[in-house]
């Protein structure tokens, strides 16, 4: 950090400009202040109450994990949750069959999905009301 500080002398005074080793930690002196095990620095605020963001962090953090989600959001973390778990071949198979079919079929077995044309031959019916189109160029 020596090379990201700098100093200059003028006829009544020395300012030194010191780059810190830790962005974000507040120095309150020159000398050295030993640290405690989980010291987290306070910052100067206004606020007369003293609120502990960490434990709010991970308040939220544990809100957070026991939300459930609805509708897309609960599929989509089940897809998530599926291929996350998955091996190499359901990944292929999964990918596959969605990209080839227009977002129609989703499956886990590579055995049945490495055979099948979903642009072409194989391709499923769209679903009621729409109709399969030729992408623009």
């Amino acid at each position: 950090c020596i090379r990201d500080s700098s100093y200059t002398v003028d006829d009544k005074k020395i300012e030194f400009k010191l780059k810190k080793k830790e962005d974000g930690v507040q120095w309150t002196s020159f000398e050295k202040v030993e640290n405690k095990v989980g010291y987290v620095p306070a910052y100067p605020s206004s606020a007369k109450k003293k609120v502990d963001w960490n434990k709010l962090d991970k308040e939220v953090a544990l809100d957070s994990a026991y939300e459930k989600p609805e509708g897309d959001d609960a599929l989509n973390k089940l897809f998530k949750a599926i291929y996350e778990k998955a091996d190499e071949n359901t990944r292929k198979a999964m990918i596959k069959s969605f990209q080839t079919s227009g977002g129609t079929v989703l499956s886990t077995n590579w055995n049945e999905v490495k055979e099948k044309d979903y642009e072409n031959k194989d391709r499923p019916e769209p679903p009621k009301g729409q109709e399969w189109r030729k992408p623009e160029l």
